[in-house]
């Protein structure tokens, strides 16, 4: 490859950055909130999420806060919730209350449930119990 083709692929890359980055900081005031840029965007708010990762090692760090993430995570009542699990082992996802109780999760795999309860909800993994979170249902409006 010439220095002539690299400094031309050089500049297309930085014209795709830019472009991202003036994409994102034009949207930000028209969804404050929205999930659909692949990270969390906070405008004076916490993010509604409607997916909820399961992270690569999560059962490993019994002292770690991240276990499921977003933790908290903030969802409408009656909204579906879809845990990702990106870890190497299986995990559950069981509410305290009872309210939900997902069961195996295998690696690179998901399962939703329906929140219906109000409130926050703390659960945890019956493999894992030391991996806990909290999802803060809303009322929906």
């Amino acid at each position: 490859m010439n220095s002539g083709m690299i400094k031309l692929l050089a500049t297309v890359l930085a014209m795709a950055i830019v472009q991202q980055i003036l994409i994102f900081i034009l949207l930000i005031p028209i969804f404050p909130n929205q999930s659909s840029f692949g990270f969390s965007v906070k405008a004076n708010r916490i993010k509604v999420s409607n997916e909820i990762i399961i992270p690569f090692g999560a059962s490993y760090h019994q002292l770690q806060k991240d276990n499921y993430l977003p933790n908290p995570a903030v969802v409408k009542n009656g909204s579906i919730v879809t845990w990702n699990n990106q870890d190497i082992l299986d995990h559950t996802v069981t509410a305290d209350d009872g309210s939900f109780d997902i069961q195996i999760i295998h690696p690179s795999s998901s399962r939703t449930s329906v929140i219906e309860a109000i409130g926050n909800i703390t659960y945890h993994c019956k493999i894992h119990p030391w991996m806990r979170a909290v999802i803060r249902s809303e009322i929906t409006h």
